[in-house]
């Protein structure tokens, strides 16, 4: 394989027009939309993590364990906060969470927007914009032979929108017609947890090639199809994710925005530089003959778009307030963990294809893209949708011998042959026959973000395990594991991280708020366009933020589509309202 193109570099100016900080959903669609209306060069992207291309991503668990960001590590792929109230996982990189989700794209129920919600944002206002993020992500669907029999309405067309390819019902990955493929075996578990609940199971819009010719993409990334190894969520080395290093990424680069790598926010506060509005200060992360050195940065600048997530947007605004900057009282309101968990339905009575495969481009079996299809059970006052998962290859290895010590008194032979490891046929461990599922939904969004005694983001929210959206999950999940006779792990948080964890504490991949959009200063800490409040309500010229913190509740869905819609709807209007004015008070 071509070693792809970087877009990286870490030379970094000291002025600047635009900063956007952040690589993610809504920090690369607002360096992709600006960098056409600034100078070439005049756009700085500063993204704390490091630049990963296909072929860079952990394999094992070694490359996985290594890839953890720590402070000795500052440009590890996965960054892990534990708390005592939640936990969250988020990745570090150039194209941020991108790099490691699942590629779903799927719209909130209407009935989300209209409870904390700022006037003027709801489905019928983000539709356009929806539409425009699935033109640049281009979602497909995973077909099989029950598919090509229904037709086309196996995917209603409120989840395709403009972008969805049409050959994805007709085709698979390597070219066979779709009736020659066997539906996935945890797809055919999730039909049974459906049938239970009176409804059907719904298949997915994925961000991935799973169709298209092989080749550069529109945005000149060389983009191959899918292989089905179902390691997304460390990082696709085939090159088959449509990340935003993959599309909004390039397309800013290719208009002069640069893109610097290594280079970790703190603060922002008014500059002392003439001519100059806002003053980014940080930390540059530099190798240096194998090791990373530390350096001390500022970056002055007139607009500054932050787009670090939900923690690091957030944590970044509540050290500037502490460093004198004007900002709402609510800062650090209204965080949700999206309605996350996840729970696995250990060693049941068949093969299951919940595993990613060892070698990614010739995989030894079909597993299919980490998420393919879900059970929808929300409704209008609330609920939660359940999806099939994949632990990569690179986890396996690790929850193969933790779940197995847990379960070793059982004798149970499966189990047995996960702790022997060399000496058992393939296929015939326990978690060969063990299923990962995902779930998400309304959790009420009543956490906060604080600072530590380092100045880092932590979550405040005691009790957050124990909400009623929880219980109704498990009891899904739990239905799942009986139809399977598997060993529930409702929470494989306790098993992965040992004794004086408690097993109720939830774990998210999806944070969001912190630093919410509102219609008052009162009850946000930015205005309906992401523009950020002073604290008495006025906004602060040319500071914006257009991430995950804007969410000021939990999507109830895979919230990327959500996030990317915002920033496209905030930015055109930083584009059409502000930015000339913003020039002339310079």
């Amino acid at each position: 394989m071509t070693a792809p193109e970087r877009l990286a570099e870490t030379d970094l100016p000291t002025e600047c027009e635009v900063a956007v900080v952040g690589s993610g959903f809504g920090a690369a669609v607002a360096a992709a939309r600006l960098a056409p209306h600034v100078d070439r060069g005049g756009l700085v992207v500063l993204e704390r993590g490091r630049e990963w291309v296909p072929g860079d991503f952990p394999a094992d668990f070694v490359s996985v364990r290594s890839a953890v960001r720590t402070r000795r590590n500052p440009l590890g792929l996965f960054d892990l906060s534990l708390g005592a109230d939640m936990d969250s996982l988020v990745a570090s990189g150039l194209g941020g969470g991108s790099l490691i989700y699942a590629n779903v794209l799927l719209e909130p129920r209407p009935e989300v927007f209209a409870t904390g919600w700022p006037g003027g944002i709801d489905s019928e206002s983000l539709a356009p914009w929806f539409d425009r993020v699935r033109e640049i992500l281009r979602p497909e669907v995973s077909v099989d032979e029950q598919d090509a029999r229904g037709g086309p309405r196996t995917v209603p067309g409120s989840l395709r929108g403009s972008g969805f390819d049409p050959a994805a019902t007709s085709a698979d990955v390597h070219g066979r017609a779709a009736e020659h493929r066997p539906r996935f075996a945890k797809v055919e578990a999730l039909e049974a947890l459906a049938a239970a609940r009176g409804t059907t199971t719904t298949k997915v819009p994925v961000a991935i090639n799973l169709t298209r010719p092989e080749g550069p993409n529109e945005h000149g990334v060389v983009q191959p199809r899918c292989t089905l190894c179902g390691n997304c969520m460390t990082g696709c080395n085939v090159g088959a994710k449509t990340t935003m290093r993959a599309s909004y990424l390039p397309r800013a680069h290719a208009d002069g925005a640069r893109l610097v790598t290594g280079a970790e926010v703190t603060t922002v506060t008014p500059s002392s530089r003439p001519g100059r509005r806002w003053c980014l200060t940080g930390t540059r992360h530099v190798v240096r003959g194998g090791r990373v050195v530390p350096r001390r940065f500022e970056l002055h600048c007139d607009v500054v778009v932050l787009g670090a997530g939900s923690l690091g947007t957030t944590g970044i605004l509540l050290r500037s307030r502490d460093r004198g900057l004007d900002l709402s009282a609510a800062l650090g309101d209204h965080f949700s963990g999206n309605g996350d968990s996840l729970a696995v339905a250990y060693n049941s009575s068949g093969r299951r294809t919940g595993l990613g495969a060892r070698d990614a481009f010739a995989p030894e079996f079909e597993t299919g893209p980490t998420i393919t299809a879900m059970v929808d059970l929300r409704t209008s006052e609330g609920g939660h949708l359940v999806q099939d998962g994949a632990v990569p290859y690179g986890l396996a290895e690790a929850l193969r011998r933790i779940l197995g010590a847990r379960f070793a008194l059982q004798r149970d032979e499966k189990v047995w042959c996960d702790l022997r490891g060399n000496g058992c046929p393939p296929g015939c461990g326990a978690l060969e026959h063990s299923q990962v599922w995902l779930a998400m939904g309304a959790d009420g969004a009543r956490g906060r973000i604080t600072l530590d005694r380092r100045g880092r983001p932590r979550v405040a929210w005691r009790g957050s395990g124990h909400q009623r959206i929880f219980a109704e999950q498990a009891r899904d999940v739990a239905l799942l594991s009986e139809n399977t006779e598997a060993r529930l792990v409702a929470n494989p948080r306790h098993a992965l991280l040992g004794r004086g964890r408690p097993s109720y504490t939830p774990v998210t991949v999806h944070p969001l708020g912190g630093a919410v959009t509102a219609d008052s200063v009162e009850r946000g800490a930015c205005d309906s366009r992401g523009r950020v409040f002073t604290g008495d309500g006025r906004v602060h010229a040319g500071l914006y933020v257009t991430d995950g913190a804007l969410c000021p509740t939990s999507t109830g869905a895979n919230p990327s589509l959500t996030i990317a819609a915002l920033a496209e709807r905030n930015v055109d209007h930083l584009i059409r309202d502000d930015l000339a004015r913003l020039r002339a008070e310079r």
